[in-house]
Order: C-alpha cells, then sequence, then structure tokens
C-alpha cells in the first residue's frame, strides 16, 4: 500500500461492494440532490480506484498522489458549480 503525505494509506486494489441499492450513490441523482454529499459518498470508493489507476499509469506515486488530489478537487469545484437541474 502506499501513503499521501499526510500519512493515509492507499490500497491500489479495492473494489466497491454491492449494495443494497437504497444508498447507492451511482444512482443518477434527483434534481434537488446535493452533489457535494454524492460526491462525498462516492469519495471513500473511489479514492483507491483512482489512486490505483494513476499509479499503475504513471509509475510514480508523488506524481499519482497529485493526480488524484487534483481529480478530486476538479470534481469538488464541478459539484459546487454545476448548475441545478429543475
Amino acid at each position: 500500500m502506499a501513503a499521501n503525505r499526510s500519512g493515509r494509506e492507499f490500497p491500489g486494489e479495492a473494489r466497491r461492494s454491492a449494495g443494497s441499492g437504497d444508498d447507492d450513490p451511482f444512482v443518477s441523482p434527483s434534481p434537488a440532490t446535493d452533489h457535494g454529499a454524492v460526491l462525498l459518498a462516492l469519495y471513500p470508493d473511489a479514492l483507491p480506484e483512482v489512486y490505483g489507476y494513476l499509479r499503475a499509469r504513471c509509475g510514480s506515486t508523488n506524481t499519482a498522489e497529485e493526480l488524484t488530489s487534483e481529480t478530486f478537487l476538479s470534481a469538488v469545484h464541478s459539484a459546487k458549480t454545476a448548475p441545478s437541474a429543475r
């Protein structure tokens, strides 16, 4: 496992477990859905997936950590600025 600068470990092989579907963040959100909350729900499962992919592709732990960070910062920015569909 690799750790980022904060010391948190990111397993590159983690897989999302199948859920009941009721609280599945992959279900299309309704127009009133808080996109930030959906992103926050996805984060624990998506982080190791994104980091593992980037680590395998770029071959550098530091670069993979930076790209993972930028990926999630971009997602947060998009969630905050996305127009709400009504």
